[in-house]
């Protein structure tokens, strides 16, 4: 597969795929499988009438086959599993279910438009009912099966005496999972009863439809923020710009006592925020003697100390303009408060939800006048009230795992709790990757809190 890796290209490609598998070792066939899988068409598998794969090369970039560690792993796993691999028909496989075995069973699916071409002999209807008939002699023999397809009209007829839940599935074929999108629903048939298939339903749309980011375009740059810190400093750096386009150090610092006898010391106050700084502290190591020492900037010396010891002095030696500097500085800085803009995001996004809605609510209103007490939470993201129920929204994004998001889900738990007395309701809109990082605690507490992502809770407000 390294080999495969190394050389992917059109040609290389075609003369894998025309090789002779029956030439080929056991591992050289299962190399051939994965590479010419993840380096094919949209990640598709397809056969010709002869049986022949005839999927086209796709062309990618930085093309990654395999992961050594996802190998290593199922490596360990199917080394100690008591599981058997078998490549047979499934009538044969089926025909040896007892009593007390499970099957899970996931055809070509069926339907008009429907791609089945996985091998020479197409699935096709006759096929659909022959399953049918299988799975219901081995419900006979009480042995219990799941089977996924499309809900068709053949599919509702053939299995109309069995449960059935319908849910979101990713189905376009992609070689990258990224570009798999929601696209329609999938029907589950069970031959057995299902606990609570509502909260089934739910848990799966919740993490079906789960948004991986909700960076928009417009929220990397906060611009009205960044001119008012650039205003700040407008009129001092208008006089700094004194010290741009001079010749050398030398007469960059001649120009620090010019502006001193001037009395215009004050504009030295901007100094800072050319470096980037904005924090009180002005401790620093003095790397001639190595002791820390606090800079000020009241002198002519002073000044050029601190212009020195920074090399400001190759700044001021290299551009024209110091205001159009500082707001690319501001920029800059602007970008560390981005994580910190998740949660704006989040609130910004179900305001414009409740907006759409005609939603009369209130924001970071103050948990006390509830008259709740000894919760985490102060102030909840949003209040209203529908058909005389009041409603809390608390909104979060995570993009990542970490013990905050358990602890936050707990505390929200508790809250929930306190309010089912009062006839009030608290909803968690929860959105993110990271969400899926404690699957276990939230269905463990599926049933104590309210939580939807921001389809759902669009939804809801249908």
């Amino acid at each position: 597969m390294e080999e495969h890796t190394k050389n992917n290209s059109r040609e290389y490609y075609n003369k894998i795929r025309e090789l002779e598998v029956s030439k080929l070792s056991s591992e050289e066939i299962a190399a051939r499988f994965i590479y010419l899988n993840k380096a094919g068409f949209n990640g598709l598998y397809r056969v010709n009438k002869s049986g022949i794969f005839n999927v086209p090369w796709e062309q990618r970039q930085n093309l990654k086959i395999y992961d050594e560690d996802n190998f290593s792993n199922l490596k360990k796993y199917l080394s100690n599993s008591k599981g058997s691999f078998y490549s047979e028909d499934y009538k044969k496989i089926l025909s040896q279910a007892k009593e007390g075995d499970f099957i899970f069973v996931d055809p070509p699916y069926d339907g008009d438009n429907t791609f089945n071409s996985y091998s020479v002999n197409k699935f096709e209807e006759k096929d659909q009912v022959e399953l049918a008939h299988i799975l219901n002699e081995l419900t006979k023999k009480k042995v219990k099966w799941i089977l996924c397809n499309y809900d068709t009209n053949l599919i509702q007829n053939l299995y109309k005496d069995n449960t059935k839940i319908l849910l979101s599935a990713k189905r376009y074929i992609s070689s990258k999972p990224d570009n798999r999108k929601n696209s329609f629903k999938e029907a589950f048939y069970f031959n057995y009863d299902i606990k609570n298939p509502k909260k089934v339903i739910e848990k799966h749309e919740y993490f079906s439809t789960i948004f991986s980011t909700n960076k928009t375009l417009e929220s990397y740059v906060d611009w009205e923020k960044v001119k008012r810190w650039t205003n700040k400093h407008k009129i001092n750096l208008s006089i700094l710009n004194c010290l741009l386009g001079l010749n050398n150090k030398k007469e960059i610092f001649s120009m620090v006592h010019e502006i001193f006898a001037n009395n215009h010391q004050s504009c030295f106050n901007s100094l800072e925020i050319l470096i980037a700084k904005r924090d009180d502290d002005k401790k620093y190591l003095n790397m001639k003697d190595l002791q820390i020492k606090e800079y000020v900037l009241s002198t002519p010396e002073e000044i050029i100390e601190f212009i020195n010891e920074t090399k400001l002095y190759e700044l001021f030696l290299k551009i024209n303009n110091l205001n159009d500097y500082i707001f690319g500085v501001e920029v800059g800085m602007d970008t560390n408060a981005r994580k910190n803009r998740s949660g704006k995001i989040m609130e910004y996004i179900i305001e414009q939800i409740l907006n759409e809605k005609n939603i009369k609510y209130k924001m970071q209103f103050d948990i006390k006048k509830f008259n709740i007490q000894d919760v985490k939470v102060k102030r909840i993201d949003f209040v209203f009230n529908i058909n005389n129920i009041t409603y809390l929204v608390e909104t979060s994004f995570y993009n990542g795992g970490g013990s905050k998001i358990s602890e936050t889900c707990n505390s929200y738990v508790n809250l929930s709790k306190k309010l089912k007395d009062k006839d009030i309701e608290l909803i968690w809109v929860a959105d993110g990757a990271g969400m899926k990082t404690i699957k276990n605690l939230i269905d463990e507490q599926w049933d104590n809190i309210n939580i939807m992502n921001i389809h759902q809770f669009k939804n809801f407000l249908n």
